[in-house]
This record gives structure tokens, C-alpha cells and sequence, in this order.
């Protein structure tokens, strides 16, 4: 259970920028990024707290934040100071606790591997 803490910020941001469309008044492309990128990183984030050796969530947390990072360039609101601020934040924090968790993730994971090899010998 150590270190779910960063899951749980993960997850909040994660919901800023799934809201934070409507916070600053967006639509098109660049509305529907957010949106998506934001939810992704919000189930994601479910799975990994919900499932604390499942490295694939940490993963995928990790990809969606990158491309979070990288979306105000290639929608077209990088010229929306806040719309843009919220994403490089949001996919910022998102980054580098999934880096934090990674090593937790994969640690439970072997610990599970060892135990159900343990029970099946």
C-alpha cells in the first residue's frame, strides 16, 4: 500500500484537464483531447489503485501523460495560455508520479508472482 498515495494525485490530475475544457471554453480538436487524455489518465489511475502490481496501468499512465504534455502543440491551443498550462501540468504531475510508481507497481507485482509460484510447487 505504500506509495498509492501518488495514484490518488494522479487520478485528481487527471480530472483537470478531463474538465478543463469547459473551464476555459474550448471546443474542437483540441477539446476532445483533453476529454479523452484526461479520462484515460483517470481510469488508468482506477486500475492502478485498484490492482497494485498491475505495471501495464503505470505504463499507459505514463504514455497518456506524454501525449498530454505534447497535445497543446499538435491540437492548436498552444496559443491558449491556460487550456495549455492546464495540459503541460496536469500531464507534468501525471508523469512523474507514474515514474515514482513504476518500481512500486512492478515490486508488488513480483511479490504476487512469487507467492501464487509458492502455492502452485
Amino acid at each position: 500500500m505504500q506509495g498509492r498515495w501518488a495514484d490518488w494525485v494522479i487520478m485528481a490530475a487527471g480530472v483537470a484537464p478531463a474538465v478543463g475544457w469547459a473551464w476555459h471554453g474550448m471546443i474542437g480538436p483540441g477539446m476532445a483531447a483533453m476529454l479523452m487524455l484526461g479520462m484515460g489518465i483517470v481510469l488508468a489511475a482506477c486500475m492502478a489503485i485498484t490492482r497494485p502490481g498491475l505495471v501495464a496501468a503505470e505504463v499507459c499512465v505514463l504514455l497518456l501523460a506524454v501525449l498530454l504534455v505534447l497535445t497543446p502543440t499538435y491540437a492548436g491551443f498552444a496559443d491558449q495560455a491556460a487550456a495549455a498550462w492546464t495540459a503541460w501540468a496536469a500531464g507534468a504531475v501525471a508523469g512523474l508520479l507514474s515514474l515514482l510508481c513504476l518500481p512500486l507497481s512492478y515490486r508488488e507485482y513480483r511479490r504476487v508472482l512469487a507467492y501464487r509460484s509458492k502455492q502452485n510447487a
